[in-house]
């Protein structure tokens, strides 16, 4: 079970991070005068299908490379 969910949680973490770091690069962020909430709720829907692409391909390099990493430690 170890062997599974560790790389998983590692590969929903690592999108999460990767997604909330590509709202704040200069070339993807938006400029809009609002209130904080409605400023990041807009910055993850803007340009969405191409920041969950670039993510999901770094979460499944980083799932991918825990799990090979933890197939050896078990017996």
């Amino acid at each position: 079970m170890k062997r599974i969910l560790l790389p998983a949680a590692l590969a929903v973490a690592a999108f999460a991070m990767i997604y909330i770091l590509l709202c704040c690069l200069p070339g993807l962020r938006i400029k809009l005068a609002a209130d904080a909430l409605t400023y990041f709720v807009e910055s993850v829907r803007h340009m969405f299908l191409f920041k969950t692409v670039i993510s999901a391909a770094v979460a499944a390099a980083v799932g991918i490379a825990a799990y090979r990493l933890t197939r050896g430690s078990e017996a």
